[in-house]
């Protein structure tokens, strides 16, 4: 087997065209999980790279699921099996937006992300003043 024939076996559904598309949704979540911590301050921004630890994990996850029911069945048996022990020193809300931009890079929406993570920092800044 030649070295192209290798490659192609070992890359899944993905072909070498869609590798800089995963990569910016894996950067862009991180990158909007940082612009978030910042936006909605306090504990987030104490935890923020965890919080892109999280996110950019989300996004990698959804790029490497798409719309594949087993290989989301399978994600979903490792994660289960695996019990995560991280603990999040974060309100769960604001755990939950990092999920959240780290799902909405990795599933191919990037840009519309991008336009509406400093709105919904915001909003998470509001909701925490009264916490």
């Amino acid at each position: 087997m030649d070295f192209t024939g290798f490659v192609v076996d070992h890359m899944g559904h993905f072909t070498l065209y869609d590798l800089p598309g995963a990569a910016f949704a894996v950067v862009m979540a991180a990158v909007l999980t940082i612009v978030f911590t910042l936006v909605v301050g306090g504990e987030a921004r104490a935890s923020s790279r965890e919080l892109v630890l999280w996110s950019a994990g989300a996004a990698l996850a959804l790029v490497m699921v798409r719309g594949q029911l087993p290989v989301a069945v399978a994600f979903l048996a490792l994660v289960m099996l695996a019990k995560p022990g991280m603990e999040v020193r974060t309100r769960g809300s604001i755990f939950f937006g990092a999920l959240i931009i780290g799902m909405g890079c990795g599933s191919g929406a990037a840009l519309v992300t991008a336009a509406l993570t400093v709105p919904f920092g915001l909003v998470g800044r509001w909701a925490g003043k009264g916490a």
